[in-house]
């Protein structure tokens, strides 16, 4: 079993990541996905190989803006999604996974929380740590299966 911490659009709040430090710690894989990746700094040192970061549209450091990585049998696309115009339609990024032959899209950048499935196909999107209605996304994979929660804080 691999749990995966799934975090988007902190946009400065370390105060609400601070609060799911127990989680990280205990994930397999800690993915933030852009806007402000570099509140994840003061936990990186402790997640060492853990930590996935992805820029987004306000992040001016150092990063990739798309990895595609292996976890658990799984092919992820790890986008923010800005360049993929998210914010009209999901066609876009969808070209670009089949392209990736990826099976689990994560992407941020709308604050919505959302996770859908196109057949094989899971696009989620953790939603925001910064709105009002604060959420991430708890995932595990088991038995070659991905079971992703949207968790309100």
């Amino acid at each position: 079993m691999i749990k995966l911490l799934i975090v988007s659009d902190s946009h400065g709040n370390v105060s609400t990541l601070n609060s799911l430090k127990n989680i990280m710690f205990e994930s397999d894989f800690v993915i933030h996905l852009g806007d402000y990746l570099t509140d994840m700094n003061m936990f990186a040192d402790e997640l060492k190989d853990k930590l996935i970061r992805v820029k987004g549209n306000c992040d001016v450091s150092f990063g990739d803006s798309e990895i595609i990585k292996d976890i658990g049998g799984k092919k992820f696309l790890i986008t923010h999604g800005h360049r993929y115009r998210v914010k009209n339609d999901l066609t876009n990024l969808s070209f670009r996974a089949n392209e990736a032959q990826a099976d689990v899209v994560l992407y941020g950048h709308t604050h919505v929380p959302s996770i859908e499935r196109n057949g094989n196909l899971f696009f989620i999107n953790p939603g925001s740590l910064y709105n009002f209605e604060r959420t991430y996304c708890y995932a595990i994979i088991e038995n070659n299966k991905i079971f992703p929660k949207i968790v309100k804080i």
